[in-house]
């Protein structure tokens, strides 16, 4: 996986600290980020976290030309998916249907002609867009028999939208199984919280503020939420971008028209039962902009959400869900 606190900008930070001997704190690097795990029990888990974020990255790391998403890329007629494969591209399907093509991860192509995955060079053309617009819909791919079946060989995947939520998912279920019931997974900014942390209380997470400049997650906070029992990840525009003739492009592609989004949205924070689901959601939802993305929260209940976004004096604005009202530190 790409680095994802250059790519993404992730914007979460956990809050806590592990006064509590009974709790473990195991942090390090991996899919190109830092993760931190922290859990109440007696055992020393850091070993087997290691194995399970390997795994992933031998699936779904397309900088890892022998994992899976890459041979898939490469047309590799003998892969075959495995089971966290399979998790991500079911969950991309669901989403991308729910959100009308707004999330896609057949944007692969468009993603490598604008230059997000290195130093910028001369931007895409709009004949050149329109072809590529010829590869992406994932109703040009599917699945059968744990196979991808492609209607052009040159569709390529980019999971770093949903992936990395994965991550999360897949410890926390791991710790769950251990009999674990406080703990907080984050992996680049996304997380999942269960229980109570050090100090007895439910997890204390940050929403960074979309201050364009910062390097640092958590440099400045908008707000702090109270989380247990759920996930959250955050999508923003405001530290990824490319600049041609004076003109700022957020790393947000809109899969329909092959553009970088443009909306007022700078932080899309989604809170999730799931954190592969609030990935997904947070993205979907930043390129929908803040009006068509309230109008899909009110499709989906089992979200919350927070935004910031800037008005037409250029001042920054935030919008919640009402549960989430409840969550937020006073």
């Amino acid at each position: 996986m790409v680095n994802r606190l250059l790519l993404l900008g992730m914007i979460l930070i956990f809050l806590t600290c592990c006064s509590d001997r009974n709790y473990f704190h195991i942090e390090g690097l991996a899919q190109g980020t830092t993760y931190h795990v922290t859990y109440r029990g007696n055992r020393d888990f850091s070993h087997s976290i290691d194995s399970i974020l390997k795994a992933v990255d031998k699936s779904l790391n397309a900088w890892d030309s022998s994992s899976i998403i890459s041979r898939i890329n490469n047309n590799d007629t003998s892969v075959v998916a495995d089971s966290l494969f399979v998790r991500v591209f079911t969950k991309a399907k669901q989403i991308n249907r729910e959100s009308h093509g707004l999330f896609d991860i057949t944007v692969a192509p468009l993603v490598k002609a604008w230059g997000f995955y290195r130093k910028q060079k001369t931007l895409p053309d709009s004949l050149e867009i329109k072809h590529l617009l010829s590869l992406v819909g994932m109703g040009k791919i599917e699945l059968k028999n744990n196979k991808i079946i492609k209607q052009n060989p040159n569709i390529t995947l980019d999971v770093n939208a949903i992936a990395p939520g994965l991550s999360v998912d897949v410890v926390a279920e791991f710790l769950q199984r251990q009999g674990v019931a406080d703990y907080m997974v984050e992996i680049g900014g996304e997380l999942k919280c269960c229980g109570l942390n050090p100090d007895r209380k439910r997890w204390h997470v940050g929403i960074e503020a979309p201050i364009e400049g910062t390097q640092m997650m958590g440099e400045e906070l908008s707000t702090v939420v109270q989380i247990s029992g759920r996930a959250m990840a955050t999508s923003g525009n405001y530290r990824k971008f490319i600049v041609e003739n004076g003109i700022k492009y957020g790393h947000h592609l809109n899969p329909i028209t092959g553009y970088p989004s443009k909306n007022p949205l700078l932080s899309v924070t989604i809170i999730a039962n799931d954190c592969v689901s609030a990935d997904a959601y947070a993205t979907a939802c930043i390129v929908m902009g803040p009006d068509k993305a309230k109008e899909f929260l009110l499709t989906h209940n089992d979200l919350d959400a927070y935004f910031i976004y800037s008005d037409n004096r250029g001042n920054y604005q935030v919008f919640m869900t009402n549960r989430l009202k409840s969550l937020v530190q006073k």
